[in-house]
């Protein structure tokens, strides 16, 4: 009797301490869940998209009114862009993608291509990061489709510059 006693005492307390384990992982697996990342598709607490770039390690948060925007990478000698482009409905806009303008360029150099660039070529990006052998270069448009008139303005071209950051 005194054995069955003892291990009904064993068998309490292993279920207690199993209950217990299961509870924290739950617990565990709950909380992580409901901190999940915002997608790049949804706009974050701060009104931007998050876009993230794997390939250069960098961060650009996009504004809102970005909302549906696409990006290509094209690579070239001494560069690669990554363009992001933003709907329009501006038919007399130059297209380079059907329905989309593009407001900007992520202009990453190999260091020695940006270093032999001509002083006019420089003048035509501005610097954001540079990282080892890296330059990063931002390039906005340079006209604007009429329905991105009331939307664009310096200070978010201003908010794109101080958004960049190299992970």
């Amino acid at each position: 009797m005194a054995y069955q006693q003892g291990n009904n005492l064993t068998m309490k307390l292993f279920m207690k301490r199993l209950f217990f384990l299961f509870s924290l992982l739950f617990l565990i697996f709950f909380t992580t869940g409901c901190g999940k990342p915002v997608m790049m598709d949804e706009v974050n607490k701060q009104g931007f998209y998050p876009y993230h770039n794997e390939m250069f390690n960098f961060d650009l948060s996009l504004p809102k009114e970005f909302r549906y925007y696409q990006t290509q990478r094209m690579t070239f000698p001494g560069y690669t862009d990554l363009d992001i482009f933003v709907p329009t409905a501006d038919t007399n806009y130059p297209e380079q993608v059907p329905g989309y303008a593009e407001p900007i360029i992520v202009r990453v150099y190999d260091k020695t291509a940006y270093d032999n660039l001509n002083a006019d070529l420089k003048a035509q990006s501005i610097k954001v990061a540079e990282k080892k052998d890296k330059v990063y270069a931002l390039i906005f448009w340079d006209s604007i489709p009429s329905d991105w008139q009331g939307k664009w303005s310096d200070a978010m071209k201003q908010q794109l510059i101080k958004n960049f950051k190299l992970k």
